[in-house]
Formats: C-alpha cells, sequence, structure tokens
C-alpha cells in the first residue's frame, strides 16, 4: 500500500508540472515550461511503470522466486551434489580416496577407473577395504547382452572382465588379505555405482553404439538418490558370490601375555 500510496504522490506532482506547464506564466518563461513538460511526462511515466511492476511484474517475480525455492528444496531432497558428463571432474577422486575407510564398486570393469586413482586405491587395499562386483561371466544371457551393448564379442567380453578381476587382485599383490574383495553378480550392470563411505556416484551408461559421455551424478548421504542406489547395491550384494580371496580371510587373534 505505501508503494502505491507513493506511485500516485509522483502521478499527481506529474500532474501538476504538466498543468502548470499550460499556464500563461510558463509561457513567459519558455525554458522553464519546457524542464516541467518534460519533468512531468516524466513523472508519469514512472507512475504508470510502477503500478505495471506491482500488477505483473511483481507477481511474477514472486512466481519466479517461489519456482527457484521448490526446485532449490527438490534438489536438496536427493541430496545431489554435481552433475557432469565428465567423471573425473564430478567429485574430487584423490580427496575422497585419501581417507576412504570403505570403497564399494558395482560397474562392467573399471580398468580407466582405477588406473587415474591407482594410487589413491593402493592406500585403501593397504589401510582400509575395497569391495568390487563385476558381471558372472558365467551367466551366459549377461555376458551376450553386455556384449550387445558395448559392440564386443562375447569373448571380448569377458576378456575386459577377468582384466578387471586381475587388475584389483594385484592391488594387494595376490596376497588374499581380504582388504580387496571381489565378486561376480547376476544382477545386470545398467549403470556404474561408486560408493566411498558417505558418497555415492553413479555414471550412466550411454545408449548409442559408439558409447561416449553420458550423466554422471555425485550424491551425499541422507538424500533420496542415497538411499535408491543404496538399495541397488544391496541387490546387487545379495545376487553376488565371492571370487577373491577364495577363502575369507580369518580374524586375527590376539594372544594375551602371562604374567611373570
Amino acid at each position: 500500500m505505501k508503494y502505491l500510496a507513493l506511485a500516485f504522490v509522483v502521478l499527481f506532482a506529474g500532474l501538476a508540472l504538466m498543468v502548470i506547464s499550460a499556464t500563461s506564466w510558463a509561457n513567459a518563461h519558455g525554458s522553464v515550461q519546457a524542464v516541467m513538460n518534460q519533468v512531468g511526462g516524466l513523472l508519469i511515466a514512472i507512475f504508470l511503470l510502477s503500478v505495471l511492476w506491482e500488477i505483473v511484474g511483481k507477481r511474477s517475480f514472486r512466481e519466479e522466486t517461489m519456482e527457484l525455492i521448490r526446485l532449490n528444496s527438490d534438489i536438496e531432497g536427493t541430496g545431489v551434489e554435481a552433475i557432469s558428463t565428465d567423471r573425473e571432474r564430478v567429485i574430487d577422486w584423490h580427496a575422497r580416496l585419501l581417507n576412504a575407510r570403505k570403497v564399494e564398486v558395482f560397474c562392467i570393469s573399471a580398468n580407466t577407473w582405477k588406473g587415474n586413482n591407482r594410487a589413491s586405491l593402493g592406500r585403501v587395499a593397504a589401510e582400509a577395504r575395497i569391495e568390487i562386483y563385476l558381471p558372472d561371466l558365467t551367466d551366459e544371457k549377461i555376458v551376450n547382452s553386455l556384449a550387445v551393448r558395448s559392440g564386443r564379442t562375447s569373448e571380448q567380453m569377458r576378456s575386459k572382465v577377468e582384466e578387471t578381476i586381475r587388475a584389483f587382485r594385484s592391488l594387494d599383490g595376490n596376497r588374499g588379505s581380504g582388504n580387496v574383495q571381489i565378486y561376480v553378480s547376476t544382477v545386470f550392470p545398467n549403470f556404474s555405482l561408486y560408493k566411498i563411505d558417505d558418497r555415492f556416484v553413479a555414471a550412466l551408461y550411454p545408449h548409442r553404439e559408439n558409447g561416449g559421455s553420458a550423466p554422471v551424478i555425485c550424491c551425499r548421504e541422507g538424500g533420496e538418490l542415497f538411499s535408491m542406489f543404496n538399495d541397488d547395491l544391496s541387490t546387487v550384494k545379495s545376487a553376488s558370490i565371492q571370487v577373491y580371496p577364495d577363502e575369507p580371510p580369518q580374524p586375527r587373534i590376539r594372544r594375551s601375555r602371562r604374567p611373570r
């Protein structure tokens, strides 16, 4: 209301100047008459713009602001922290892996990712734990479907997965320490999942035959997407068998010293 009242004051001032500029006194003072006429017209124009903003612009601005607030609330609820088509840019892999307690991966193969983060993954393999879930090569349906999707033969697909198994076994020097655990799953991988403690990175696969870039999403624990990906990973785990180490590592028994 105060805004509209001020606008009407401006209108009346403009009209008053226009009326005065038409008087005989103003005619006798040409330069003053011109200034009064222009200022009066300007004040009337300001009034019209003010009313237009109050009726139309302000409402549109308010609606757009509320829409942005709702959008921000939706994004906050999903827990999304970053979206990119570049897996290396969506998260600081080195920083996350540096202090990681547990890394879990579900993918077709991870040779490129492992090569880019070899030093950091070596630290995890030595001090924490890595679990990697790969397609079950004994499941012909999965192998053939992956081969068709990637434009490879079934044998090439098998070779790629076997190469990944060898690469991750080498992280702990094939010692079977239990810090590196490899599983094969009968769940078909529709996208890759990387879980580092309280963060998930999901890398979608492109539908193009020649591959290419695809969306990569990073989300934090507490959001809807994190819960969804965590449920997916649990499904993968329930349909997996461990292939490395062949025997689960036995817990170390600490012997207490006898009192002298």
